[in-house]
C-alpha cells in the first residue's frame, strides 16, 4: 500500500470555495444614505461645486531670443520664421 503525503492545499481551498459561495448567495444591503442614481448624488454635491478662474498677464518681452544648440532644427527654424517676419536678431 502506497501512503500519499498530506495535502495541506486541501483546507485551504475548500475555506476559499466557502466564501466564495457565500459572499455570491449573501445580498448586499444598500445602505439607506446612498443615492439611488448619479443624478441624485449630483443633486446632493452640487452646492459644493465652484468655479475658480484666475487671469494673469505678461509683459509682453519683444527681445526674447530662445537659446537652441547649434545646428538644432528649432534653431534653423527660428531663424527662418524671424527672417520672415523682418526681425533677424538671431547669429547663425
Amino acid at each position: 500500500m502506497i501512503q500519499s503525503k498530506p495535502n495541506f492545499m486541501r483546507p485551504f481551498v475548500t475555506m476559499m470555495s466557502v466564501v466564495a459561495f457565500v459572499i455570491t448567495i449573501v445580498p448586499v444591503h444598500a445602505h439607506s444614505d446612498r443615492p439611488e442614481s448619479f443624478a441624485d448624488l449630483a443633486e446632493q454635491l452640487s452646492p459644493a461645486v465652484v468655479n475658480i478662474s484666475t487671469t494673469t498677464v505678461i509683459e509682453n518681452n519683444n527681445n526674447f531670443v530662445p537659446q537652441f544648440p547649434p545646428g538644432s532644427p528649432l534653431r534653423i527654424f527660428w531663424m527662418i520664421s524671424e527672417i520672415a517676419a523682418g526681425n533677424a536678431k538671431l547669429k547663425p
